[in-house]
């Protein structure tokens, strides 16, 4: 990582995520870029923030359910999210647009598309640019209050299921 500040974020209390993350900083030591590759694993909201502002790349790596929060802080933060594909992340990131959907958590997949990216400014800026496109797009707030209608309306219009009171609470 010449030119690159990547954050690796590994946020719950798995023992994986724990572990994943100390591989990390040791591998990242062992190669003397520990200066320009943080770890993130037990971070409120606004130091994950204040720390992914910092970064070129942040890369969500926790298996299952992706880190929401985390997610949505890394696509406006002008870095480029890295996430691991098969958990959701696609409905908020699209693959090589907007950030990068790992398929697996391979070490040699991450590193490749670290030497992408750090190779590749002009890659790296357009990725992070539409990542925080993406982030406009979902999270907008005419976008969420369209959606909160929709809910709405579906509720409404399945009044088999609600019960009288429900209903009357409703209008």
């Amino acid at each position: 990582l010449p030119t690159m500040r990547l954050l690796v974020v590994g946020r719950g209390h798995s023992d994986e995520v724990a572990s994943s993350a100390r591989d990390v900083a040791v591998f990242a030591r062992n190669l003397h870029v520990d200066g320009r590759v943080g770890v993130l694993t037990d971070a409120g909201d606004l130091s994950l923030a204040l720390a992914m502002r910092q970064a070129d790349a942040v890369a969500l790596l926790s298996p299952g359910e992706p880190d929401l929060p985390a997610l949505g802080t890394a696509l406006v933060s002008g870095a480029v999210p890295i996430v691991l594909g098969g958990t959701g992340a696609e409905d908020l990131i699209e693959h090589g647009i907007s950030g990068v959907l790992l398929r697996t958590l391979d070490p040699r997949q991450l590193v490749a598309t670290l030497r992408i990216l750090d190779g590749d400014p002009g890659v790296r800026d357009t990725m992070a640019t539409a990542a925080r496109r993406r982030a406009r797009e979902v999270y907008d707030g005419d976008a969420l209050a369209a959606a909160c209608v929709k809910v709405y309306r579906a509720a409404h219009s399945s009044r088999r299921s609600i019960s009288p009171r429900a209903r009357q609470e409703i209008r």
